[in-house]
């Protein structure tokens, strides 16, 4: 249930920064990352994980990328460096 929470809290401030000047690629795939973390409530069970989720599987379906969240790989790369 905590994992729910997070997730659905996180999926809120997305939506919010989906309508700021600066929304973009970034904000889809950070969502997509977001909807499909592991122990997550399912992005199916999730109304706003279904569009953008359904989207980046048909895109990967004909070749194109998956799409990357740069704060997740950000954090990735730090989380490896020790900091």
């Amino acid at each position: 249930m905590r994992r729910f929470l997070l997730l659905a809290g996180s999926l809120t401030a997305l939506g919010c920064m989906g309508h700021s000047a600066r929304a973009g690629a970034g904000d889809y795939a950070c969502t997509v990352y977001l909807c499909t973390a592991p122990g997550g409530p399912g992005w199916q069970t999730v109304p706003a994980c279904v569009g953008p989720v359904t989207t980046a599987l048909n895109q990967a379906s004909i070749g194109i990328p998956w799409p990357v969240c740069p704060e997740a790989a950000a954090a990735s790369s730090s989380s490896s460096n020790g900091n």
